[in-house]
């Protein structure tokens, strides 16, 4: 038997047309050679949604623009063996104690929305190696944008 404790604390808080939800959990471990937890994980998304109104036309056009940030204390994360196709507990090395942070960009116009996103924006500042796994780092930054298109009878 293993006993994992987690406290959980979730808010969001708004401002006219800006928002930031924010999700704090604590978690302990009672053995963390069987299972390795940062102690502190942090997430937030903080963006301003604002709606364009067009006069002329009377249509709306919804903007949503933010930033997401994750974080998390360092640990002793698991290690992979390629060789096995496994995950092990390594004592070796720790990693953690860095923001990762998405920008986006939403919008929606009637039953048309677009998105575009860059993804891990901050990988390159102070040169740093972001892992997930150790000696596996995160993907590099990516940019993405989709489109959704909604027809109706």
């Amino acid at each position: 038997i293993l006993n994992y404790f987690s406290l959980e604390a979730d808010k969001t808080f708004k401002l006219g047309e800006f928002y930031s939800q924010n999700k704090l959990i604590y978690q302990v471990t009672e053995n963390k050679n069987v299972l390795p937890l940062p102690d502190l994980v942090y997430y937030t998304s903080t963006y301003v949604d604002h709606t364009f109104r067009f006069k002329m036309t009377g249509g709306e056009l919804q903007a949503i623009l933010g930033i997401d940030l994750y974080y998390n204390t360092k640990f002793n994360g698991y290690s992979y063996s390629p060789s096995l196709a496994q995950f092990y507990l390594q004592e070796e090395k720790l990693i953690g104690n860095y923001p990762i942070m998405d920008a986006f960009l939403n919008l929606k116009l009637k039953t048309v929305r677009f998105y575009a996103k860059m993804q891990h924006f901050d990988i390159n500042m102070k040169n740093r190696r972001h892992y997930s796994v150790i000696d596996y780092p995160y993907n590099q930054a990516s940019f993405s944008f989709g489109l959704s298109w909604t027809f109706y009878n």
